[in-house]
């Protein structure tokens, strides 16, 4: 990441801690910011495992990273980060209590937080909350910038990864490269194992150049890839990658399939038309705000079957049937 800090220039801090996904449906109001601040310094706070998404990307001079569950040292590194030289705009786009502490003790000019209660007190506007993650971020910059058009995340990967990735892996114009990402963080967002076999030889079917790619899941997810792709011999796996490699592949991609989850709007936000799986925990009308802004469509079908979160909450899983799957692929795939 590039570190483009000058004394003297307008200071703005973007925030948003967790998660990826988040960090990416937050790219928009980065925009938005840099068009009506082109000569400011923009810096982006977030954790550590989501930094490297950034990257590249031409409306942040430099990233400013904690670890997830950080200590009092390690706050007081990043408020100590953000004091020098002193902040005029922190744009808090989380506004949860870890988040609202550093702004209270980084003590911004001014500064821009979700009415959330009583920590809220500690921002010098208050945004209510939006339809949808892009516009309630977007909302979130209007007091710098005015009102803005919505529009799609989007995220940079370089010519050298571009290329790296092609000679890796095999991309080329010949083939029209879909990736399917059967993996998820939490049970209730996983779409049955046992259903994307078939959808992987429908998808095969698309075209004569079609090829499928099995994005393996991180954590456990390698023997999910290995089960789906000896399920279908034509199938490939790409290895286990970090952030900035998936994105390096992905670049290449004329179709994305998979659950609710971060790797879903980062292939949004890199271009590639994408049909994401959704159960119950999140809307995509909220989440997945995409469908009206280009070859993007979610499938929202909950199962009856529930899983408990971890505070509690019985949570449906996707149940959509490979028709429904199939059709918002047919709506979005390149003819």
């Amino acid at each position: 990441m590039s570190d483009r800090v000058s004394e003297g220039r307008e200071r703005i801090v973007v925030s948003r801690l967790r998660f990826l996904g988040d960090v990416v449906l937050s790219t928009p109001a980065l925009e938005a910011l840099r068009a009506a601040r082109p000569a400011a310094t923009i810096e982006y706070l977030t954790y550590e495992a989501f930094a490297p998404v950034l990257a590249h990307h031409p409306a942040v001079d430099r990233v400013l990273t904690m670890p997830s569950g950080a200590g009092v040292r390690a706050t007081w590194e990043a408020v100590r980060a953000l004091r020098r030289p002193r902040v005029d705009w922190f744009f808090d786009l989380f506004s949860n209590p870890r988040s609202a502490v550093l702004v209270g003790l980084s003590r911004p000019r001014r500064s821009v937080g979700q009415e959330a209660g009583l920590r809220s007190r500690v921002y010098s506007v208050r945004r209510p909350p939006r339809a949808t993650q892009v516009l309630g971020n977007l909302d979130k910059v209007t007091p710098l910038v005015g009102e803005v058009q919505e529009r799609l995340p989007r995220l940079y990967v370089s010519q050298e990864e571009r290329d790296e990735a092609a000679r890796n892996h095999g991309f080329g114009p010949e083939r029209s490269e879909i990736f399917v990402h059967p993996g998820a963080t939490w049970p209730w967002r996983l779409w049955p194992v046992e259903r994307w076999p078939l959808l992987i030889r429908q998808l095969e079917d698309l075209g004569s150049g079609a090829r499928v790619n099995v994005v393996t899941p991180p954590g456990d997810g390698a023997s999910l890839a290995r089960d789906l792709a000896g399920s279908t011999p034509n199938v490939r796996v790409l290895p286990a990658m970090g952030l900035r490699g998936l994105m390096a592949a992905l670049v290449h991609g004329a179709l994305y399939v998979g659950n609710d989850g971060g790797a879903l709007h980062v292939a949004v936000a890199l271009g590639v038309p994408t049909v994401g799986l959704f159960g119950g925990e999140n809307q995509p009308e909220e989440w997945f705000p995409y469908d009206h802004l280009g070859p993007h469509r979610a499938v929202l079908h909950p199962s009856r079957e529930t899983f408990r979160d971890r505070h509690g909450t019985l949570l449906p899983r996707p149940d959509a049937s490979h028709e429904e799957v199939m059709a918002a692929v047919e709506a979005v795939w390149p003819r």
